[in-house]
């Protein structure tokens, strides 16, 4: 009996920037339908462009997306038909496991429905334990995030560098106080596209091989923006991702 391996499915989400957005400069938002990791994206010059710009794909808090029936927390529940972001603030209940971050995540909350790269404080009635305080931003790492834990970071966007690692004890009741779902660049996820661009000319932008800081979640809102294209010019193209389904 012969058995066939299947990879990893790769996907991609297409999208289209005409002349009167690309000089105006309009975001394109896109809600993620499935969970994976950002591959990169290709451009695809549409109509020549004459003075060149940047395109930067960015990441932002989860939504529903309700053309698709798609609800990603069950706390509040939109009724289909409307989009609805998460509230810009919730108050969770935490658990706090003390050491290093680790995967799953350090930080205990059921369903939190929180996003990597959202800023979140911390609020006890007692004492947090050492490395963390109360009226200090932090944001949910992209690192050892999962449905129902994640560690923190002082660095905006989620990134590694200032991974927290707890110590000592805690005491009283901890909580997460959620903020707004900002909108972060995603991690080497910028393109140029130079001056005299011409149509037909691809400009592929390929995330370093097993950079696995690109985590996408069903229902996340993605963006593209653009920046310093004049006169003329379209463009049109997808974002890569593997999904993890």
């Amino acid at each position: 009996m012969s058995s066939i391996s299947i990879g990893v499915l790769k996907e991609r989400l297409e999208f289209q920037i005409s002349q009167a957005d690309l000089l105006a400069g309009t975001t394109q938002s896109i809600v993620c339908p499935v969970d994976g990791y950002i591959d990169g994206m290709d451009l695809i010059v549409e109509t020549a462009v004459t003075t060149g710009g940047t395109v930067t794909l960015q990441g932002g808090g989860a939504v529903y997306n309700i053309e698709g029936g798609l609800d990603i927390t069950s706390d509040p529940v939109a009724p289909q038909g409307d989009t609805a972001y998460l509230p810009a603030a919730q108050t969770q209940v935490a658990v706090i496991t003390i050491g290093a971050p680790s995967s799953p995540g350090a930080i205990a909350v059921p369903n939190h429905g929180l996003v990597p790269g959202q800023p979140v404080t911390l609020t006890t009635t007692s004492a947090l334990p050492t490395g963390l305080a109360t009226s200090t931003t932090y944001y949910v790492a992209q690192r050892g995030w999962g449905l129902n834990n994640f560690n923190l970071t002082t660095t905006a966007g989620g990134g590694d560098a200032g991974l927290i690692t707890t110590s000592g004890s805690q005491s009283g009741t901890q909580s997460v106080v959620s903020g707004a779902q900002g909108i972060v660049p995603v991690t080497n996820c910028s393109q140029v596209v130079p001056n005299s661009a011409a149509k037909g000319t691809i400009y592929p932008l390929n995330v370093p091989a097993g950079d696995n800081t690109n985590l996408v979640k069903a229902g996340q809102l993605l963006q593209i923006t653009l920046a310093s294209f004049a006169t003329a010019g379209a463009l049109n193209g997808f974002i890569r991702f593997r999904s993890n389904r």
